[in-house]
């Protein structure tokens, strides 16, 4: 399996000017560092959620074995919509749509899978062929992902939790040793509720 992100995102969580206010800094020496720590908050409540805030685009590739009507894999999950399904878990939700999807070279049309929402899961439901089910399939799929284009589309929790990194990321930037000391108890309290559990 891997992971690529093809589009960052076009702006942040949190404006500049907000993040200003929120530390009450009146003076522009220091807009390029906030700027970068905006950005660096934004990524650690990314990864620590496993969600895309912003809208983005990423390139996900998995390989599965098929195997007759038994999918030996590990995420396959039960009330699937088609009767021989493959399901893929996709990483960074909320997913916005599916762009392009790939099975061993070959282009699947939007009538052959489905997006199905499941828990705070985005599951992508791939129908295959009684023909073609024993064997291994690469799959590639694009999407877009994230919860919209603007700071106001992400929830305001997950925004005030970027602006408390931010804080304790610029008041004490010559301490930082690891990314779990900058996620500090009280905003993973802010997260917890938004978090995707990594338990299948």
């Amino acid at each position: 399996m891997s992971l690529k992100l093809l589009q960052k995102p076009e702006s942040e969580p949190v404006g500049l000017d907000e993040i200003k206010i929120f530390l009450r800094l009146e003076h522009e020496l220091d807009d390029n560092l906030l700027n970068i720590l905006i950005t660096t908050a934004r990524e650690l409540v990314e990864k620590f959620l496993g969600r895309s805030l912003i809208t983005q685009k990423w390139q996900y590739k998995t390989r599965m074995e098929v195997c007759g009507n038994s999918i030996q894999t590990w995420n396959v999950v039960e009330n699937c919509p088609f009767a021989m399904n493959i399901n893929i878990i996709l990483p960074n939700a909320p997913i916005v749509e599916v762009t392009d999807l790939i099975c061993n070279g070959t282009k699947i049309e939007e009538s052959g899978f489905k997006l199905v929402h499941i828990d705070d899961r985005e599951i992508l439901s791939l129908q295959v062929k009684q023909s073609i089910a024993t064997q291994t399939l690469d799959i590639l799929t694009e999407y877009v992902a994230g919860y919209g284009e603007q700071a106001e589309d992400v929830p305001s929790t997950v925004r005030l939790a970027i602006m408390l990194l931010v804080g304790r990321i610029y008041k004490d930037r010559n301490l930082i040793s690891n990314d779990q000391e900058i996620l500090l108890d009280s905003v993973k309290h802010l997260l917890c509720s938004y978090r995707i559990s990594s338990e299948i």
